[in-house]
């Protein structure tokens, strides 16, 4: 990364990085570097800036791709405020997701 301490970038580099791969999802041997690359991005945003939501998110959404269901369930539930800071009112399916499942009931945003 251009910025290597700058958590927006990792995790925007995250995205890209998922992004890729699943554009090779079709194949009958999907290309899992980019998949790889996207959980490096992904855990190194969350460690660089643990309030940033959109790192979470993406490590979350990386992770059950990658098969580390209780990992990302996990940082989910310890990181709710900073998801439900992210998420409330402007995702409505991460909101029905995440809400209906309880976890960022109660989180302090703000």
């Amino acid at each position: 990364a251009a910025a290597p301490t700058y958590a927006p970038a990792h995790a925007g580099l995250a995205n890209a990085c998922f992004l890729q791969y699943e554009s090779t999802r079709a194949e009958n041997q999907p290309n899992r570097d980019p998949l790889m690359r996207a959980l490096e991005h992904a855990r190194r945003a969350c460690e660089l800036d643990p309030s940033l939501g959109e790192a979470w998110a993406t490590l979350g959404c990386v992770l059950l791709v990658v098969g580390q269901f209780e990992e990302s369930g996990a940082g989910v539930r310890s990181h709710a405020g900073a998801l439900a800071r992210l998420c409330t009112g402007a995702f409505p399916v991460i909101d029905g997701v995440f809400g209906a499942s309880g976890v960022y009931a109660g989180a302090a945003i703000g």
